[in-house]
């Protein structure tokens, strides 16, 4: 039988251990169910880092920072992963405005080690400012081939996000990213990359 004071004492257990057990902030790209806003003022108010598409031990693909300890390291790591396959990408911060939930985009840009820069990494930094000053959906739409910014009929109606401070996302962003830094030559990503492990 269902018991309301029971489940207002687990309600209240699980509120505590949100807040004693904060949550990772997800890697992940905006949904197109979702209207969001992204972190500050200005695309110069994010960071870009260099990153690298690889499955992990799982099977599952995911987003690798490379960060060498050095700058020698560094760039033996992009050597043997391959120049043209590491891409750049802007790192979002980003508030979904139904339940104030954040996440990261990586908003992908141009190899750092090519001259070839595609339209949709011009679409992607010109959306980004957008999403800085109001409440947008951000999604891909396959049969134009383009990412398209939706706005709320009435933004009021979503509030205004709350962010914490700087040093707050720089602190969720290290905690995030945590477990998908490439730091040296014998990462697996790298050895997974070049065939030394499945």
């Amino acid at each position: 039988m269902f018991d309301p004071n029971k489940h207002r004492k687990t309600a209240a257990r699980l509120a505590t251990l949100a807040t004693t057990k904060p949550q990772e902030w997800q890697i992940r790209k905006p949904k197109n169910s979702d209207f969001i806003q992204i972190y500050g003022n200005s695309i110069e108010d994010l960071d870009i880092v260099n990153m690298y598409e690889q499955r992990d031990g799982g099977g599952a693909m995911k987003e690798w920072l490379i960060q060498g300890k050095d700058d020698e390291t560094d760039e033996k790591i992009v050597q043997l992963l391959n120049p043209s396959q590491v891409k750049s990408a802007i790192v979002c911060p980003c508030v979904i405005a139904a339940n104030m939930q954040r996440f990261i985009w990586l908003a992908k840009q141009p190899s750092p080690f090519s001259n070839r820069v595609m339209e949709v990494h011009n679409q992607i930094k010109n959306i980004i400012p957008d999403a800085q000053k109001q409440w947008v959906k951000i999604y891909w739409d396959d049969s134009i081939k383009s990412y398209m910014l939706e706005q709320p009929r009435d933004p009021e109606v979503l509030g205004h996000p709350q962010w914490p401070d700087s040093d707050e996302i720089l602190n969720h962003l290290k905690k995030s990213f945590a477990e998908r830094i490439i730091d040296s030559t014998e990462h697996e990503i790298v050895k997974r990359t070049i065939g030394l492990i499945k």
